[in-house]
């Protein structure tokens, strides 16, 4: 007797690694993104770091839908969607579509490297995990088990149309110009696109 066995086809986790030096708006893009999900969890270094950004989303979406977890806080809605916490407190055990590690880096911590280690091995969103750090780690990242992405940028400050703004350039480049992203710099550290723009290459340098 036959017997008709369905095709099960394995799909590999997708990732993204977002490499780049401080001050480039690596975090700002992982929040952009897990809010473009159903669902997200981020783990971060600092208790505060955690609650500022915390404090930053419950103004942009529904504060019933988010939720905070640290060492000493923990703000958790019955219908919390979306998880800010600290590595340590990483609620491990949630399937949730967008998982991010913020300063993956600290997996060479002499203290607390062990938990990062794990988190970077072991911890997958269900739709796309991001790993936020310095360039250092592309070379760990790339040895992972899973579909993964570089998003690695050049910036630099200039003065463009009398502002002082950083410019960001992705590094990739179609017949021979490049697509340029031009971002107003806030007080608060956050980075605003205005708009993009087409230069030719050798003006870049």
């Amino acid at each position: 007797k036959k017997f008709n066995i369905p095709k099960v086809e394995m799909t590999k986790n997708k990732i993204t690694a977002v490499l780049g030096p401080t001050n480039t708006g690596k975090t700002f893009l992982a929040i952009e993104t897990m809010l473009s999900f159903s669902s997200g969890m981020m783990g971060f270094p600092l208790r505060l770091l955690a609650r500022e950004v915390y404090d930053k989303v419950v103004k942009k979406t529904d504060p019933n839908k988010v939720a905070l977890i640290t060492g000493e806080e923990k703000i958790i809605p019955p219908n919390a969607k979306y998880y800010f916490c600290t590595v340590e407190s990483m609620p491990i055990e949630k399937d949730l579509e967008f998982v991010g590690i913020d300063e993956i880096q600290m997996c060479s911590d002499h203290e607390r490297g062990h938990i990062f280690t794990d988190r970077l091995l072991n911890l997958r969103g269900e739709k796309l995990t991001m790993f936020m750090g310095s360039n250092s780690m592309k070379n760990i990242i790339e040895k992972l088990d899973g579909d993964i992405e570089y998003i690695d940028k050049d910036v630099v400050w200039l003065k463009y149309k009398n502002f002082d703004l950083r410019i960001e350039q992705n590094k990739e480049k179609t017949d021979n110009e490049l697509m340029i992203g031009v971002y107003r710099h806030e007080d608060d550290g956050e980075h605003y696109e205005i708009e993009q723009i087409k230069i030719r290459e050798e003006q870049w340098k």
